[in-house]
């Protein structure tokens, strides 16, 4: 009884499809009866096979256009405009993967800014209409001047908290004199000597006195891992080891900022920095494997003599 029962119902719901797949329906472009169709839900209109064919359609969507917005060289509809996601640069509808440069994915970006708009000096997106242009030159997006530090209260609060914790966390004690510095751009490309101009700081020891000196206008992540990795790097100088490789001594100050952003809970830049493809990104892979199989002890104990 039960089997005739099942067998019935799969039959009612199988001549219910084919007759409602054979049923005419409008098409909302020509007005014309059609059995054949595409039914567009998100506009709740059908377009035939016809004009499918032979109308332009949406760029996004592929719906047959009565009129359209023209976004850069792409035509989009009415619907595409109102709802698809907008770039921040710009304020353009977003016609295809939108581009995004923060790990919360909160600002999306078109592929036309990315191409071809100059970037935010701190989080590298296109920059809009409206940016600060720093004295030294450097262009900060408005999203980004919204979180830079520049008082000098506030960096020095962020300052202390990052060595208080590498003091308790580490025990990474430093009894040369150590003098903190903010500058801009210029300034630091000519302390690095310009061997790395897309630094955000650099260590520099002097026989009595080191120095660190770091970018004024960071956010508060970029501000800690600079500050934390300069101090690693005097650290290491004080511990007096020689013969330690770039990338392993990059990577032991990449280490400890990527620790220190745990701590302070910046786990999207810690993403970034696992993720980078150069000497900083590969030594704090390999330190980090150090710590994994060999433990944490190890890990200090190879910069000491």
């Amino acid at each position: 009884m039960r089997t005739k029962i099942t067998f019935l119902f799969f039959l009612i719901i199988i001549f219910s499809t084919l007759a409602f797949a054979q049923e005419e329906k409008v098409c909302f472009f020509c007005g014309k009866k059609t059995k054949e169709y595409k039914f567009f839900e998100e506009q709740n209109k059908i377009a035939c096979l016809n004009c499918l064919k032979s109308k332009e359609k949406c760029t996004s969507c592929g719906i047959p256009l009565e009129d359209f917005i023209l976004v850069y060289d792409q035509k989009i509809c009415s619907y595409c405009n109102n709802h698809l996601p907008r770039c921040a640069s710009c304020n353009f509808p977003i016609v295809g993967n939108p581009n995004y440069f923060e790990s919360d994915r909160k600002r999306t970006y078109c592929n036309y800014c990315v191409q071809t708009k100059s970037r935010c000096d701190v989080c590298d997106a296109p920059l809009g209409n409206f940016f600060l242009l720093l004295p030294d030159s450097r262009r900060i997006c408005l999203f980004c001047l919204g979180e830079a530090v520049f008082s000098r209260k506030e960096v020095s609060e962020i300052r202390d908290n990052v060595i208080k914790f590498l003091l308790q966390k580490y025990q990474m004690v430093i009894s040369h004199p150590l003098i903190y510095s903010t500058v801009g751009a210029d300034e630091l490309s000519k302390l690095s000597h310009n061997k790395n101009p897309d630094k955000n700081g650099v260590f520099v020891a002097l026989p009595d006195t080191f120095k660190i000196y770091f970018l004024y206008g960071l956010k508060e992540a970029g501000l800690i891992e600079v500050i934390a990795h300069e101090y690693a790097h005097a650290w290491v100088k004080e511990q007096k080891k020689k013969n330690i490789s770039p990338k392993i001594e990059e990577g032991f100050a990449q280490f400890i900022a990527f620790k220190t952003l745990e701590y302070f809970a910046y786990y999207s830049q810690m993403l970034k920095m696992s993720l980078r493809e150069d000497i900083y990104g590969e030594g704090l892979r390999e330190i980090l494997l150090w710590e994994k199989e060999k433990g944490n002890d190890y890990v200090f104990e190879y910069f000491k003599l």
